[in-house]
């Protein structure tokens, strides 16, 4: 047998995975030829393959000074690498780019060699050569899209696999592989089509479906997400991917009990899921169980202490707690700053001072969420002179209240910032010349309190979407814009990192909708039974205070409670409330149950049917009390020590109502009896409380935005006089 045939015969042995067989052979053609570059090239080949990559140069070389190829250098540059040799790894592929320019692997190679070495854009250059000289290379894609996808460059990603796509249009991964990077970038529609392509030519896989049923959670469909991440469960049941979207897609769609379930599959599948975790924590909060969740949320953190968002989460359920202490929590939120943003002395902020003074607001919520009804005011009326507003949208999926609210802002000064990066955001808005930055999230969903503590800005706030400190230091977050109802003088300064701002009035303007329904008789004047109500998020609803409401209802015989929100839609929560009311006393037909309805103006003429409304506590009722205020609704509210559990007092103090706040449970309970008992005066206060809120100055938006702009020039002079620790109230 020839030489030839024997390398041949070896080659074979290697392809087929036969080691051993191939190793013999090399071996035996170098003991008839020392200087065969094939046999030498083979055998470090095998070596490399083999983790000896030591070896593996050695023989290379070898193979390189008998017969100085290029795809020898470019088998040498991949055993440098994988040495962490990576400078010599780079020579070795210019090398083999020297002897043959048109050589796909070599650029392959160099674009590895130079993205280990954390060159990242050179490597990207390197893989796109490999790809104009052969459009069909696989490895230079898959490197490709592996770090354009590591950087967050989805629609890169997506231009590459079309670029594959037009010359092998019925590759079913590739397609999938689009889908993904169009899902990540945001563009659903697109991720959509390319899923439903890739399943078209490849019908049952479990990850193509399990990709497809989170597009379709992005784009609200969540009963079709629910049947096709079942579908890839039932193909693949082993597989962790599909489990996190159907327990979204349930949770959406108000099976919370399901949803959780599905979160625990998920990570009894894969114990490191703190996503699904995280979800599970959120669903178990949604069901009343209160210290599962949290303890869910810290073994979350546990295995992801650098998880800023998850935190940023528990932080927010901390808030419903009836027994956490106010030291406690604000502890709990130092804790957050002390994890997350110890950038302080890395990033300088933006220090120029410009007239008018540039605001710029950033929020998630510019979209159907509670906070937008006090953000219109926030976009328009300024004396320009004064102020320029600048908006950073984070919305993700904006709709139809994003387009409303758009309206209010000249389209130069509203930026969609949903796809950057914190550190890309952080660039927007030095370049903007930002004077004063707005936080409108707090802890709460997508926040970017990481954007904050890059300080971008000269001057930093936090307002509005969350009723507790961010536990910045002050040096980060200057401010907390709140109000002497929320925030008594003396009282909450020891509790927040920041200082706080006191507008003179009440911390926010409600904007009521537009075309509310009118406002309804009492209800009880017809039906000969008083109804109370809540509209509150259920964590808000604790055993606590179904406890002082279960007493109010045993006072008022025949009286009902209506209780409404999303988490109602679940069996079991419906089911738990009913068993917690019954052993306090209350039959099951004085509970009306509600979920979410099709509109905002089907919702707010479900207060027509309540008499009383009953603030929960700790943490009040924000929307909710001025929606049952503006439908003529008076609520009674329970005074507390924080923000969290004083908004009622400045809501109510605003419209006059001072008479409905209590100090006590027992002050609660007898103002509610008392009311109830009281036909004319329900009467009266119904017919009045549009007007009086339409009088008041927590629907006066000029009044507002003329004490905000007069707090911002304060901060201004704080900081232009080097004073911006002294108070501002």
């Amino acid at each position: 047998m020839t030489s030839q045939q024997l390398l041949e015969q070896a080659v074979e042995h290697h392809r087929a995975g036969r080691l051993d067989q191939a190793q013999s052979i090399y071996h035996h053609l170098l003991s008839l030829n020392p200087t065969d570059a094939n046999a030498l090239n083979l055998l470090g080949v095998l070596a490399g393959q083999q983790g000896r990559a030591a070896e593996a140069i050695e023989l290379f070389r070898k193979a390189i000074a008998a017969n100085p190829l290029g795809e020898i250098y470019v088998n040498l540059s991949n055993a440098l690498r994988t040495a962490g040799r990576d400078e010599e790894a780079i020579e070795a592929c210019h090398a083999a780019i020297r002897l043959r320019p048109s050589d796909a692997r070599a650029y392959h190679a160099l674009g590895l060699a130079l993205d280990k070495r954390g060159q990242t854009e050179d490597a990207i250059a390197a893989q796109h050569q490999a790809l104009a000289i052969n459009p069909r290379f696989a490895p230079a894609h898959d490197a490709l899209c592996s770090i354009l996808i590591r950087e967050g460059r989805f629609l890169e990603v997506a231009d590459a696999c079309r670029r594959l796509l037009a010359i092998e249009p019925a590759l079913a991964p590739l397609h999938a592989q689009l889908g993904a990077a169009l899902n990540k970038a945001g563009d659903h529609a697109g991720a959509l089509a390319a899923l439903s392509r890739a399943l078209e030519l490849q019908p049952d896989w479990p990850q193509a479906l399990g990709n497809l049923a989170d597009v379709l959670n992005h784009l609200a469909r969540f009963h079709e997400a629910a049947d096709t991440a079942r579908r890839a469960i039932a193909l693949d049941p082993s597989s962790a991917e599909a489990y996190p979207f159907l327990g979204y897609a349930l949770e959406h769609l108000g099976q919370l009990s399901a949803a959780a379930d599905a979160y625990r599959a998920a990570i009894r599948l894969n114990p490191r899921d703190n996503g699904s975790r995280g979800n599970l924590a959120g669903a178990l909060l949604e069901t009343m169980r209160f210290d599962e969740a949290i303890a869910t949320y810290r073994q979350a953190l546990g295995q992801n202490p650098k998880a800023h968002r998850l935190h940023s989460d528990m932080l927010l359920a901390l808030n419903y707690s009836p027994t956490i202490d106010d030291a406690s929590l604000f502890e709990e939120h130092k804790a957050w700053a002390k994890v997350h943003a110890p950038t302080l002395a890395d990033h300088e902020p933006q220090e120029q001072l410009n007239l008018p003074l540039r605001v710029g607001y950033i929020s998630p919520d510019l979209r159907a969420h509670p906070v937008s009804h006090f953000v219109a005011p926030l976009l328009s009326g300024y004396d320009r002179t004064n102020v320029h507003p600048i908006i950073y949208c984070d919305v993700e999926a904006p709709d139809e209240v994003t387009a409303r609210l758009r309206q209010f802002v000249p389209a130069d000064d509203w930026r969609e910032v949903a796809r950057m990066t914190d550190d890309d955001l952080d660039r927007l808005i030095r370049l903007d010349c930002i004077d004063i930055l707005v936080d409108l999230a707090g802890h709460t969903g997508r926040n970017r309190l990481m954007v904050f503590a890059r300080r971008p800005a000269a001057i930093q706030v936090t307002y509005l979407g969350y009723p507790n400190t961010t536990g910045l230091p002050r040096e980060i977050m200057a401010y907390r814009i709140t109000d002497a109802h929320c925030d008594p003088a003396a009282m909450t300064e020891s509790l927040h990192t920041e200082e706080l701002v006191r507008l003179p009035d009440c911390f926010i303007c409600y904007q009521p909708p537009q075309n509310s329904p009118n406002v309804s008789p009492v209800p009880s004047a017809a039906t000969g039974r008083i109804t109370f109500g809540s509209f509150n998020a259920m964590p808000k609803i604790s055993e606590r205070v179904i406890e002082l409401w279960a007493r109010i209802l045993r006072q008022i015989p025949h009286s009902r409670l209506v209780l409404k929100n999303r988490s109602l839609h679940d069996p079991d929560n419906q089911r738990s409330l009913r068993e917690m009311f019954a052993c306090r006393g209350i039959a099951e037909d004085r509970l009306v149950l509600l979920s979410t309805v099709a509109s905002l103006s089907a919702h707010l003429e479900r207060y027509s049917e309540i008499d009383v409304a009953l603030d929960p506590f700790p943490y009040h009722g924000t929307t909710t009390t001025c929606e049952a205020l503006w439908m003529g609704v008076p609520v009674v509210t329970l005074a507390g020590n924080t923000h969290r559990s004083r908004v009622g007092v400045s809501l109510l103090s605003n419209v006059g109502l001072q008479d409905l706040i209590a100090n006590t449970p027992q002050q609660y309970e007898q103002l509610a009896i008392e009311l109830a008992r009281d036909i004319p005066r329900l009467t009266r206060i119904r017919s009045e409380l549009r007007a009086r809120m339409r009088g008041s100055p927590l629907t006066d938006s000029e009044r507002f935005i003329r004490n905000l702009e007069a707090q911002y020039a304060r901060m201004i002079s704080a900081k232009r006089s080097d004073e911006g620790m002294r108070t501002i109230s």
